[in-house]
């Protein structure tokens, strides 16, 4: 392939007009040989490349590689280097990009065809098409992603889309074929190289008759016999006749220049048959031959153009800033390709899109036939030339299947999906508004209390903002609807967020000050916190105005998508701006963003207070929401799937911030009503009565008295407490956590519980211990045979079950851990509960309990508690 390159640097040193008084040489650099190393040629093409860029300093540009995934590293290296490379073949889409490869640029097509197929599809009134495509071979993906993105968009349907492996032999078309039969696609598009296994899945085609006067295919390359030479006619390209093939136009063969360069190369090879490889100069040579040619011819007009630049300077790399790809747009090379060459403002070949629908003429001449059509790239519109034709010979295009019935979808209430929004829109409602009324009735709760109440309100509007943005996707859309429902959706979530990235940060800020805050430094920041929420509000709004009054045809379209016509919110691009949009979006991804370093900076905050695991969640939330919604896939359910996920980020707070505080509450308040049980055991909390009640024990002696056991509620119960007791109770009153381990196969995990207290009492003439949660009791027997430890600050009592002879009196055996915060304070407790033992089976039977002094802590005594059954 680089013998091309060699004949175009020849003929610029036979020139005194172009680059005078200089002489090119060539360095040819073995990047990559898939005979010797299969595969793409990434892992070879990095060395070389470094090579030149660090090492051959008399290297100014180059020309070459092969496979396109290997070029992206070439490329990319040498654009470091800014030392301009040009492709001749290769075809893969990513290439274009110029920001990441601004000194590449190719002499050949890019396989961005989709927005041609599309014009030409729509000339046909073509509706639906099958695609497949090699996913081995990087560039035919490409190709069939960009034809896939010009469909979705132009409301083509899409029928099926497969792929296959180009690189397995036994690789299953029937399965493709049939699926295309199934949903009857007669127009079908193949991305995938020449000389590959796609003449396979052709052949094959063939044999089940899909190569026939019914079908119409489109080709990124034609699917040439793996061995076949590429010019002359063979008997098996008959299949491939009729097939529409789009490609950059180039010049005719009866163009002077090019006959002259045919000939030239023509009289070269009978000299070097194994240096020229092929006897026509076909497209192996051709894409080499026009980057030297165009290379050299603009390093010509860059030095013409710039009278104080010097070959010297050149050679030594002194201008390699100004031979970035466009300083080769226009030279005034006349190539093979085009006559003269030129590029586009992507750096590829700046040619119109000629559709050729291919037969024997094309292979005979070596990959030159006229073209039935052309796209001018300038102004995106079809210019026929003759009329196309078909596998067959007919000139109609085909009919792209049975007659089309389409369903329309509306959304309104007479049809599923509009039943599903109006669910969705009076759920959230309802647990907005309950959330609310339970807001407005716990403000002085302590759970409550500490968390803001009127920041707490602000983000319940958010909510309810973002609930009532799915009103507008009920029934068709009209322009007030589509900016209705941006409007709210985003007013909605600043709401949600700000208010608690603004308590969250006050409660930052007093947590890291280091000395105590005023009153009226406070009530400052609280100040200034609801003024944050209002200027951060304000943006939104003025930026949200400014985008709606830019994008004045932010109006409904009918889109087409399957068998189903939608109704969705669109913007006319020609309207449009990306300034006040890409303004919405870095405000709110900024939001977001904070509003996860807030959950990073109160993570050791007092619990009662700390809001960074719902930060964090809501954090997630919202990214996965706003990836979800930008990759909804188009069918009939895209609007239902729309409000979905408005719904579950207007329900996040009253449901996972403020549902756990609710219920928090409710048991607190519930807990003067518990009825307290064991599995063995009965004991009865005593509400506000003048009389003990009495309780039948379970399993417990009948003909013992039953007594009455309180629980520490937080409070010291007084003569009118109304409670049953005998004595004064026991009580440690302290909060900690504790996690409870039940021995069972069902629980994998500890069971992590917050107490109130623990209290040592008496019942049926046992010592218990009872600790107190905020919705349960469990009591635990201190037997003769309890055992005591204590390691280090862990404490560890344990009584193994015990069961009377006759079997009338029962008690479960438990294992119950404490961690103190001290080895002296985990002894100091051993030595109070002995103490209490001692003293409670001295006295007389009944529940005589008496006080058991807790030992002085900063917060608690017991860092965490662990029992097992």
């Amino acid at each position: 392939m680089d013998a091309g390159a060699e004949l175009a640097v020849l003929e610029v040193n036979n020139r005194s007009d172009i680059l005078p008084d200089t002489m090119v040489n060539i360095l040819r650099v073995q990047s990559w040989d898939w005979k010797v190393n299969p595969g793409n040629g990434i892992g070879g093409a990095a060395v070389p490349a470094l090579e030149v860029g660090t090492n051959r300093l008399d290297v100014v540009g180059a020309v070459g590689d092969t496979a396109g995934l290997s070029t992206l590293v070439t490329a990319g290296v040498l654009s470091q280097f800014k030392i301009p490379i040009c492709g001749g073949v290769q075809n893969l889409p990513a290439l274009s990009d110029r920001n990441n490869y601004p000194y590449f640029w190719r002499t050949t097509f890019s396989n961005r065809y989709g927005t041609d197929i599309v014009t030409l599809l729509k000339r046909w009134n073509v509706g639906r098409v099958a695609m497949v495509f090699d996913t081995d071979d990087i560039e035919s993906k490409g190709a069939c992603l960009d034809i896939k993105n010009a469909l979705f968009s132009s409301g083509i349907i899409i029928l099926a889309n497969r792929y296959y492996h180009g690189l397995k032999n036994d690789e299953d078309y029937d399965s493709i074929l049939g699926e295309f039969k199934r949903v009857d696609a007669r127009y079908i598009i193949l991305c995938a190289q020449a000389w590959s296994n796609s003449y396979y899945l052709v052949d094959r085609a063939n044999s089940t008759g899909m190569i026939s006067k019914k079908y119409a295919w489109f080709a990124t390359q034609p699917p040439y016999p793996p061995d076949y030479s590429g010019i002359g006619d063979d008997s098996r390209l008959d299949k491939i006749v009729g097939m529409i093939y789009p490609a950059p136009d180039q010049v005719l063969p009866t163009d002077p220049n090019f006959i002259a360069i045919t000939n030239k190369w023509a009289s070269l090879y009978p000299t070097d048959p194994v240096k020229y490889q092929i006897k026509h100069l076909t497209w192996t040579n051709k894409g080499n031959y026009d980057c030297a040619g165009t290379l050299l011819y603009g390093i010509d007009k860059l030095l013409k153009a710039n009278p104080q630049y010097t070959p010297k300077m050149l050679a030594s790399r002194q201008l390699q800033d100004q031979l970035s790809y466009r300083a080769f747009r226009s030279t005034g090379f006349n190539g093979t390709l085009l006559n003269p060459m030129r590029l586009d403002t992507f750096g590829d070949v700046g040619a119109n899109t000629i559709f050729t629908s291919l037969n024997a003429t094309f292979w005979i001449t070596g990959g030159s036939q006229p073209g039935f059509g052309e796209i001018d790239k300038s102004t995106g519109v079809y210019i026929s030339h003759f009329e196309q034709t078909f596998y067959g010979g007919s000139s109609v295009p085909p009919p792209d299947g049975p007659p089309n019935h389409y369903i329309e979808v509306h959304n309104s209430l007479s049809e599923s999906e509009g039943k599903g929004i109006l669910a969705l829109l009076v759920i959230g409602y309802i647990v907005i508004f309950f959330s609310g009324v339970l807001l407005l009735r716990n403000m002085n709760a302590k759970s409550i209390k500490a968390n803001n109440p009127p920041q707490l309100a602000i983000s319940l509007t958010g909510s309810l903002l973002c609930i009532t943005s799915i009103l507008f996707y009920l029934n068709d859309p009209t322009a007030l609807k589509c900016h209705a429902r941006v409007w709210l959706a985003l007013s909605g979530l600043c709401l949600i967020i700000m208010p608690l990235i603004m308590k969250n940060y006050y409660i930052y800020r007093i947590c890291s000050a280091k000395v105590s805050m005023t009153k009226q430094q406070v009530t400052a920041n609280k100040i200034i916190s609801h003024g944050v929420n209002l200027a951060v509000l304000a943006i939104q709004l003025v930026l949200l105005g400014v985008w709606t009054n830019t994008n004045k045809s932010f109006v409904p379209k009918e889109i087409l998508v399957h068998e189903y016509i939608l109704q969705v919110c669109t913007i006319n691009q020609r309207h449009s701006t990306q300034n006040p949009a890409a303004g919405l979006y870095v405000l709110n991804a900024g939001m977001v963003a904070v509003m996860a370093i807030m959950a990073y900076l109160n993570r050791n905050v007092n619990p009662i207070y700390n809001e960074c695991s719902f930060l964090l969640f809501l954090f997630i939330l919202i990214v996965l929401l706003a990836f979800l919604i930008l990759g909804l896939e188009m069918d009939e359910t895209l609007v239902l799937k729309q409000c979905v996920c408005l719904f579950i980020l207007g329900t996040a707070v009253p449901l996972f911030l403020l549902g756990p505080k609710y219920l928090e509450i409710m048991q607190e308040s519930d807990l003067s009503k518990l009825k307290v049980t064991t599995s063995r055991v009965s004991l009865s909390f005593i509400g506000k009565s003048s009389k003990p009640k009495k309780q039948r024990p379970s399993r417990i002696n009948e003909q013992s008295q039953t007594q009455s056991a309180t629980v520490n509620t937080g409070h010291t119960p007084g003569k009118n407490s109304g409670m049953g007791f005998r004595k004064s109770w026991i009580s440690i009153d302290f909060v900690f956590r504790a996690v409870f381990t039940q021995k069972s196969k069902v629980l994998l995990l500890p069971r992590w519980k917050k107490l109130k207290g623990i209290t040592v009492c008496t019942f049926q003439q046992k010592v218990w211990l009872m600790c107190t949660s905020i919705n349960e009791i469990q009591c635990f027997p201190l037997l003769k045979a309890t055992t005591f430890e204590s390691t280090g600050s862990i404490v560890v009592i344990h009584t193994i079950p015990v069961t009377s002879k006759d079997e009338k009196v029962h008690y479960d055996g438990f294992f119950f851990e404490a961690e103190f915060k001290n080895e002296e304070e985990a002894k100091q407790f051993i030595v109070n509960i002995r103490a209490e033992l001692t003293k409670l089976e001295s006295e007389e039977k009944g529940a005589l309990v008496s006080k058991l002094e807790p030992v002085p802590v900063r917060d608690s005594n017991v860092e965490s508690v662990r029992d097992g059954f």
